[in-house]
């Protein structure tokens, strides 16, 4: 059954992703590319192989397929995942907002498995981070600083950290800062190098999220999490957009 309607959560953030991240969800999907998931659907659109496969492989084949004229919305899948990772959300929780929740509780359970000289590099690099601030944008880190109702980042773990710079008014820029420290300590943990100045506003914005988001995953109790073929694809794929939603708002 081909898609019968585009879906709006989906649409924008596919549209815009760079090439690292076309071929890292498909591969999350289990494609050695984006070039042989748009055969497999014999389209030329980057966007629309990897929507067709994200809801096809998202859907369930009795309430999704049999007893419906479409494949399920983003919406209905990133709460299927939502409920296998056991992240927390009502009727009124938007597509996206839940993709920062799942992304969190990847983070968190990395920090849980970090050893103490890990967590010491990560407070280290997040105290850099703060200077930096301090002397290229004071009243930025002061406003920072108050919506944390906190004198200093140090300490912070990065769960909490993530979620602050993904709300936070600024938002932008300063949160796929955030994502790019944060990410790049769980990174340490699992043998993942992300060059710090990725941070930079001239640099290449792109995370090797996938190994991150899978390495954490086999690390938890993976089989328990990600039950049946489909949800091994689906599951990485909702952090690596979120990722993605947070890069194209730094670069917008």
């Amino acid at each position: 059954m081909d898609l019968k309607q585009r879906d709006g959560d989906l649409v924008g953030v596919l549209q815009k992703l760079n090439e690292e991240e076309k071929n890292e969800i498909a591969k999350a999907l289990k494609y050695d590319s984006i070039e042989e998931l748009k055969n497999k659907y014999g389209v030329i659109r980057d966007d629309l192989a990897l929507e067709q496969e994200i809801r096809y492989a998202g859907s369930d084949w009795i309430t999704d397929g049999v007893f419906s004229d479409d494949w399920a919305t983003y919406g209905k899948i990133v709460r299927r995942v939502a409920k296998s990772v056991k992240a927390k959300y009502t009727d009124n929780t938007t597509a996206e907002d839940l993709e920062q929740r799942i992304l969190r509780i990847i983070v968190d359970k990395a920090w849980e498995k970090m050893d103490e000289g890990k967590r010491r590099e990560y407070e280290k690099t997040v105290c850099e981070f703060e200077d930096q601030m301090r002397a290229e944008d004071p009243e930025k880190l002061k406003e920072l600083l108050e919506y944390l109702n906190v004198n200093s980042m140090r300490g912070m773990a990065p769960g909490v950290l993530l979620s602050a710079g993904m709300a936070f008014s600024f938002g932008g820029f300063l949160s796929y800062q955030i994502l790019v420290i944060v990410m790049a300590a769980i990174g340490r943990t699992l043998g993942i190098k992300i060059a710090m100045n990725a941070v930079t506003k001239s640099a290449a914005l792109f995370i090797p999220g996938l190994n991150i988001v899978m390495g954490v995953w086999m690390a938890w109790d993976v089989m328990r999490i990600i039950s049946g073929p489909a949800m091994r694809k689906i599951v990485p794929v909702v952090p690596l957009l979120c990722m993605a939603r947070i890069r194209q708002r730094a670069e917008g």
